[in-house]
């Protein structure tokens, strides 16, 4: 299967799953402070600067992340357990049944990975904070357009995965890895685009990677408009 043919078949996955609550605020967001815990994912990460998951980062049980990403990402049931089954796995403590956001970065566990479109490997030190130079070379793809296409992620996810296979010793990408990639990418097309075309507006792409706000007051707009 062509990558391009993975993220379409992907989107349309994520998009059956959608489902919006009217009655989330989206609007209540504050940069962490200094003792709040982030990970390496852009949107779990949002969500708690928004107040939709735990602000401090931590204790996160699956009745708090149906919760705060069932009503606030316009995503599934099936795709919420896999974030949840991420990091259960890879929590200090598994019997707990809760984890930090920051475990979420224990590497090849379950969704952390290598060739990360907005964070270094591990191999390099450090895969929980955002990098901009390897943003960029992701929103170069598109940077220019007015939305992401399926064809232009496709190319941007595929050469993530061929750079750091030519400059990282360590690189592993297995199909896992490939499940859990084609998933995100799906999911930020179908989430801040149309559900099933895609196609969201690049602009709410740079700032649900770069600005960690997420853009959810954009976002309410965005499900405003198509009427989900």
């Amino acid at each position: 299967m062509r990558f391009s043919n993975a993220v379409t078949v992907g989107v349309v996955f994520v998009g059956c799953l959608g489902l919006v609550s009217g009655e989330v605020d989206y609007t209540q967001w504050h940069p962490p402070g200094a003792e709040d815990i982030r990970g390496p994912c852009p949107a779990l990460n949002s969500l708690a600067n928004h107040g939709l998951l735990p602000r401090n980062g931590r204790r996160m049980t699956y009745p708090v992340l149906l919760k705060g990403i069932l009503e606030a990402l316009n995503v599934g049931f099936d795709l919420t357990l896999v974030a949840g089954t991420g990091g259960m796995i890879g929590a200090k403590n598994p019997l707990q049944l809760y984890f930090d956001l920051d475990d979420l970065g224990n590497h090849d566990l379950f969704a952390e990975h290598d060739a990360s479109l907005s964070r270094a490997d591990i191999f390099f030190g450090d895969n929980i904070s955002f990098n901009e130079t390897i943003w960029q070379s992701v929103l170069d793809y598109f940077e220019d357009d007015e939305t992401v296409s399926f064809k232009a992620a496709a190319k941007a996810r595929l050469n993530r995965i061929k750079t750091e296979r030519k400059r990282n010793p360590d690189f592993t990408f297995n199909a896992k890895d490939m499940v859990i990639s084609y998933t995100e990418t799906a999911q930020y097309l179908s989430v801040f685009g149309h559900p099933i075309n895609g196609n969201p507006p690049v602009d709410w792409i740079r700032i649900f990677f770069g600005k960690k706000v997420l853009g959810l007051d954009l976002y309410a707009t965005c499900v405003h408009q198509r009427g989900s």
